[in-house]
């Protein structure tokens, strides 16, 4: 800019960042604060994507242990979410209030608050390749290894477990959410 108080700056990951050198009114050196000039992006490749069906949101997953929730109407990263261990699948909830992570070594669902993902509950079911809310929103399908859990939401019990895989690659309900596929 003309009064050449601010910095603008790049990382290797594509991501811009923007901050102001000196305060215009003192022209004094501060300490410079960046901030995002844009939406904060994965730095690492996405893993998966579940779009919800009730809300204009999705989510994505990245290698970079991360989640973010983007709302396709505004273009704008809604929630970011950094956890500690890998991530392997993630499934939106039909509402938007919920979603299912399948992490490495378990399974968890979390309410959706403005800012943060809330615990609901822990499932000991790893290595889940493929999560699959019901149409109505009532069941959870998850695919973990050779097995397939169907949990109630709104009850945390693993109503059904189907045995017999040899590794479960794709999960689908029915319309009327009467049959798993």
């Amino acid at each position: 800019n003309e009064q050449e108080d601010t910095i603008v700056a790049t990382t290797q990951h594509s991501q811009i960042f923007i901050g102001q050198l000196f305060a215009p009114e003192t022209i004094e050196v501060t300490q410079v604060e960046f901030k995002y000039l844009g939406e904060p992006l994965h730095i690492d490749s996405i893993i998966d994507l579940s779009v919800c069906s009730w809300k204009s949101i999705a989510m994505t997953a990245s290698k970079d242990h991360t989640v973010r929730i983007w709302n396709y109407d505004t273009m704008k990263v809604e929630l970011l979410k950094k956890f500690l261990i890998d991530i392997r699948v993630i499934a939106l909830h039909p509402s938007g209030m919920f979603t299912a992570i399948g992490f490495t070594d378990v399974l968890r669902l979390f309410q959706i608050q403005l800012k943060d993902l809330k615990l609901s509950k822990s499932f000991n079911y790893p290595m889940c390749s493929v999560l699959k809310f019901s149409h109505r929103g009532h069941l959870l399908a998850a695919g973990c290894e050779k097995i397939i859990a169907i949990i109630c939401v709104f009850t945390y019990e693993t109503v059904m477990t189907l045995k017999g895989h040899n590794h479960v690659l794709s999960l689908e309900w029915s319309t009327d959410d009467r049959y798993l596929v």
